[in-house]
């Protein structure tokens, strides 16, 4: 989460940076971003043999619903004190 953070701030993020940061091979995280970007999730700019990744609204949408949804309190509870709904 807090590299998504870091990208969210920056804007962009490297493809190794996922990769290292999650310590998953770098090929199936390229391919993920690259289907991420074919999908029209995330924007891909090439910069020397580096590619940088940002989400486009579609993603910024999602990720932001997302978030809330998983960061939020509960809009209530149920009678055994439980989240519902």
């Amino acid at each position: 989460m807090l590299l998504c953070r870091a990208a969210a701030r920056s804007g962009s993020a490297r493809c190794s940076s996922f990769s290292n940061a999650l310590d998953i091979d770098s090929g199936v995280v390229r391919t993920a971003m690259s289907r991420l970007a074919s999908d029209g999730w995330l924007e891909r700019n090439k910069v020397g043999r580096n590619s940088f990744y940002r989400l486009v609204q579609k993603g910024r949408q999602t990720f932001d619903t997302a978030t809330k949804h998983i960061y939020d309190p509960p809009l209530s509870t149920g009678p055994d004190g439980l989240s519902c709904c």
